[in-house]
Protein backbone atom coordinates (compact mmCIF):
# COMPACT_ATOMS: atom_id res chain seq x y z
CA UNK A 1 0.00 0.00 0.00
CA UNK A 2 2.72 2.27 0.87
CA UNK A 3 4.85 1.72 -2.20
CA UNK A 4 1.48 2.50 -4.12
CA UNK A 5 1.19 5.80 -2.70
CA UNK A 6 4.70 6.55 -3.13
CA UNK A 7 4.15 5.93 -7.12
CA UNK A 8 1.12 8.17 -7.10
CA UNK A 9 3.00 10.59 -5.40
CA UNK A 10 6.04 10.48 -8.14
CA UNK A 11 3.86 10.31 -10.95
CA UNK A 12 1.68 13.19 -9.86
CA UNK A 13 5.14 15.22 -9.35
CA UNK A 14 6.25 14.09 -12.93
CA UNK A 15 3.24 14.92 -14.59
CA UNK A 16 3.19 18.58 -12.50
CA UNK A 17 6.67 19.12 -13.78
CA UNK A 18 5.52 17.97 -17.14
CA UNK A 19 2.69 20.61 -17.13
CA UNK A 20 5.08 23.28 -16.25
CA UNK A 21 7.71 22.54 -18.79
CA UNK A 22 5.00 22.20 -21.58
CA UNK A 23 4.51 26.07 -20.86
CA UNK A 24 8.00 27.63 -20.20
CA UNK A 25 9.47 27.33 -23.76
CA UNK A 26 6.38 29.02 -25.69
CA UNK A 27 5.21 32.39 -24.73
CA UNK A 28 1.21 32.61 -23.86
CA UNK A 29 -0.75 35.00 -25.85
CA UNK A 30 -3.89 36.10 -23.69
CA UNK A 31 -6.73 35.79 -25.68
CA UNK A 32 -7.69 39.29 -26.20
CA UNK A 33 -4.62 39.77 -27.79
CA UNK A 34 -4.76 36.35 -30.09
CA UNK A 35 -7.89 37.72 -31.45
CA UNK A 36 -6.60 41.19 -32.03
CA UNK A 37 -3.22 39.16 -33.79
CA UNK A 38 -5.65 37.72 -35.79
CA UNK A 39 -7.81 41.23 -36.82
CA UNK A 40 -4.26 42.80 -37.73
CA UNK A 41 -3.84 40.20 -40.36
CA UNK A 42 -7.71 40.16 -41.68
CA UNK A 43 -6.91 44.24 -41.71
CA UNK A 44 -4.08 43.70 -43.82
CA UNK A 45 -6.09 42.65 -46.69
CA UNK A 46 -4.01 39.93 -48.00
CA UNK A 47 -6.18 36.92 -48.31
CA UNK A 48 -3.86 34.33 -49.44
CA UNK A 49 -2.42 35.10 -45.98
CA UNK A 50 -5.25 34.31 -43.88
CA UNK A 51 -4.79 30.28 -43.49
CA UNK A 52 -4.73 28.19 -40.63
CA UNK A 53 -2.66 24.54 -40.86
CA UNK A 54 -3.96 21.15 -38.73
CA UNK A 55 -1.52 18.61 -38.04
CA UNK A 56 -2.02 15.62 -36.59
CA UNK A 57 0.56 15.82 -33.14
CA UNK A 58 1.99 12.13 -33.38
CA UNK A 59 2.38 11.85 -36.83
CA UNK A 60 4.44 14.82 -36.75
CA UNK A 61 6.76 13.97 -33.99
CA UNK A 62 7.14 10.41 -35.78
CA UNK A 63 7.86 12.43 -39.14
CA UNK A 64 10.84 14.00 -37.15
CA UNK A 65 11.58 10.87 -34.83
CA UNK A 66 12.21 9.28 -38.77
CA UNK A 67 14.51 12.06 -40.05
CA UNK A 68 16.79 11.94 -36.92
CA UNK A 69 16.65 8.38 -36.69
CA UNK A 70 18.18 7.89 -40.66
CA UNK A 71 20.69 10.35 -39.78
CA UNK A 72 23.94 9.45 -38.83
CA UNK A 73 25.41 10.26 -35.42
CA UNK A 74 27.59 13.07 -36.68
CA UNK A 75 24.27 14.91 -38.02
CA UNK A 76 22.46 14.53 -35.33
CA UNK A 77 24.64 16.25 -33.22
CA UNK A 78 24.03 19.25 -35.69
CA UNK A 79 20.19 19.11 -35.47
CA UNK A 80 18.73 21.32 -33.02
CA UNK A 81 16.15 23.60 -34.78
CA UNK A 82 12.66 23.40 -35.80
CA UNK A 83 12.02 25.74 -38.90
CA UNK A 84 8.71 26.60 -40.61
CA UNK A 85 9.59 28.59 -43.88
CA UNK A 86 6.79 30.33 -45.63
CA UNK A 87 6.12 28.81 -49.10
CA UNK A 88 4.45 29.58 -52.08
CA UNK A 89 3.25 26.92 -55.40
CA UNK A 90 2.99 28.00 -58.80
CA UNK A 91 -0.87 28.19 -58.74
CA UNK A 92 -0.34 30.99 -56.03
CA UNK A 93 -1.39 29.05 -52.88
CA UNK A 94 0.31 30.17 -49.74
CA UNK A 95 1.18 27.21 -47.52
CA UNK A 96 4.09 26.06 -45.21
CA UNK A 97 7.20 23.89 -45.70
CA UNK A 98 8.71 22.28 -42.35
CA UNK A 99 12.35 22.00 -41.83
CA UNK A 100 14.94 19.62 -39.43
CA UNK A 101 17.80 22.33 -39.46
CA UNK A 102 21.80 23.25 -37.96
CA UNK A 103 20.73 26.77 -38.41
CA UNK A 104 18.32 28.70 -36.73
CA UNK A 105 17.73 31.45 -39.43
CA UNK A 106 17.06 32.01 -43.09
CA UNK A 107 20.56 29.42 -43.40
CA UNK A 108 19.99 26.01 -44.31
CA UNK A 109 22.42 23.80 -43.54
CA UNK A 110 24.25 21.21 -46.00
CA UNK A 111 22.62 18.03 -44.02
CA UNK A 112 18.89 20.10 -43.59
CA UNK A 113 15.71 18.03 -44.23
CA UNK A 114 12.08 19.18 -45.71
CA UNK A 115 8.82 18.28 -45.27
CA UNK A 116 5.45 19.62 -46.33
CA UNK A 117 1.76 18.99 -45.39
CA UNK A 118 -0.17 16.67 -47.88
CA UNK A 119 -3.10 14.12 -48.01
CA UNK A 120 -3.37 14.59 -44.22
CA UNK A 121 0.01 13.47 -43.49
CA UNK A 122 3.81 14.77 -44.42
CA UNK A 123 5.75 14.11 -47.46
CA UNK A 124 9.74 14.68 -47.01
CA UNK A 125 10.83 17.23 -50.52
CA UNK A 126 13.90 17.21 -51.96
CA UNK A 127 15.93 20.34 -51.18
CA UNK A 128 15.77 21.78 -54.73
CA UNK A 129 11.71 21.57 -54.56
CA UNK A 130 11.69 23.16 -51.60
CA UNK A 131 14.25 26.21 -52.84
CA UNK A 132 12.03 26.79 -55.87
CA UNK A 133 8.71 26.90 -53.41
CA UNK A 134 10.43 29.37 -51.01
CA UNK A 135 11.62 31.36 -54.29
CA UNK A 136 8.37 31.87 -55.55
CA UNK A 137 6.87 32.85 -52.39
CA UNK A 138 10.03 35.36 -51.55
CA UNK A 139 9.11 36.80 -56.07
CA UNK A 140 5.75 37.12 -55.12
CA UNK A 141 3.68 37.20 -52.36
CA UNK A 142 6.21 38.55 -50.05
CA UNK A 143 6.65 41.50 -52.21
CA UNK A 144 3.40 41.90 -51.72
CA UNK A 145 3.58 42.03 -48.05
CA UNK A 146 6.55 43.94 -47.55
CA UNK A 147 5.20 46.64 -49.72
CA UNK A 148 1.69 46.64 -47.51
CA UNK A 149 3.58 46.35 -44.16
CA UNK A 150 6.68 48.67 -45.10
CA UNK A 151 9.29 46.36 -43.41
CA UNK A 152 10.98 43.29 -44.77
CA UNK A 153 9.03 40.79 -43.63
CA UNK A 154 8.50 36.88 -42.30
CA UNK A 155 10.50 34.31 -44.40
CA UNK A 156 10.98 31.57 -41.88
CA UNK A 157 9.98 30.78 -38.10
CA UNK A 158 12.48 29.40 -35.82
CA UNK A 159 12.40 27.24 -32.64
CA UNK A 160 14.53 24.74 -30.53
CA UNK A 161 13.23 21.55 -31.59
CA UNK A 162 13.70 20.03 -28.33
CA UNK A 163 11.51 22.60 -26.53
CA UNK A 164 8.86 21.97 -29.52
CA UNK A 165 8.56 18.09 -28.31
CA UNK A 166 8.37 18.93 -24.99
CA UNK A 167 5.54 21.42 -25.63
CA UNK A 168 3.91 18.50 -27.90
CA UNK A 169 4.53 15.86 -25.70
CA UNK A 170 2.67 17.67 -22.87
CA UNK A 171 -0.25 18.41 -24.60
CA UNK A 172 -0.72 14.55 -25.85
CA UNK A 173 -0.18 13.37 -22.19
CA UNK A 174 -1.45 15.81 -20.17
CA UNK A 175 -4.48 17.75 -21.89
CA UNK A 176 -5.23 14.60 -24.30
CA UNK A 177 -5.20 17.08 -27.19
CA UNK A 178 -4.75 15.04 -30.93
CA UNK A 179 -3.51 18.07 -32.98
CA UNK A 180 -1.72 20.99 -33.74
CA UNK A 181 -3.19 24.42 -35.57
CA UNK A 182 -0.99 26.89 -36.55
CA UNK A 183 -2.40 29.68 -37.60
CA UNK A 184 -1.37 32.93 -39.10
CA UNK A 185 -1.24 36.31 -37.43
CA UNK A 186 0.06 40.01 -37.46
CA UNK A 187 2.34 41.53 -34.62
CA UNK A 188 2.10 45.33 -34.95
CA UNK A 189 4.32 45.99 -32.39
CA UNK A 190 8.74 45.05 -32.07
CA UNK A 191 10.23 43.47 -29.36
CA UNK A 192 13.36 40.98 -28.87
CA UNK A 193 11.64 38.67 -31.66
CA UNK A 194 10.51 40.60 -34.08
CA UNK A 195 10.02 43.86 -35.71
CA UNK A 196 6.71 45.78 -35.91
CA UNK A 197 4.67 44.73 -38.91
CA UNK A 198 5.88 41.20 -38.81
CA UNK A 199 3.49 37.71 -39.84
CA UNK A 200 4.27 35.56 -37.49
CA UNK A 201 2.30 31.94 -36.02
CA UNK A 202 0.13 31.24 -32.96
CA UNK A 203 0.46 27.39 -32.34
CA UNK A 204 -2.76 26.10 -30.26
CA UNK A 205 -3.22 22.42 -29.47
CA UNK A 206 -6.73 20.74 -30.30
CA UNK A 207 -8.95 18.01 -29.83
CA UNK A 208 -8.95 16.98 -33.85
CA UNK A 209 -9.34 18.96 -36.82
CA UNK A 210 -13.13 18.91 -36.67
CA UNK A 211 -13.53 20.31 -33.71
CA UNK A 212 -13.66 23.93 -32.37
CA UNK A 213 -12.12 22.32 -29.17
CA UNK A 214 -9.07 24.09 -28.47
CA UNK A 215 -6.28 25.05 -25.96
CA UNK A 216 -4.66 28.34 -25.48
CA UNK A 217 -3.00 29.91 -28.19
CA UNK A 218 1.47 30.51 -28.34
CA UNK A 219 3.52 32.68 -29.88
CA UNK A 220 5.26 29.86 -31.79
CA UNK A 221 9.67 30.83 -32.46
CA UNK A 222 11.67 33.70 -33.46
CA UNK A 223 10.90 35.36 -37.07
CA UNK A 224 13.35 35.83 -39.49
CA UNK A 225 14.58 38.00 -41.42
Amino acid sequence: MGKQILQENDDKIFLDNLIKLGDKFFQKIPIAIYEQLKVNLVNLQITELQKDFTIDARLFINKIATIINDSNADINLQIEYLKIYFIQNDSNCFSICFSISSEKDVSMGINDSFFIIRNGGFESIPINDFVSLHKTYKDNLLKRINFETKVNNTEVISYKLKDVYLFIINHILIDKYTHLLFETIQFKTADTNRKANMIGLAILATDSVNTNLKGSPYDFGTIYP
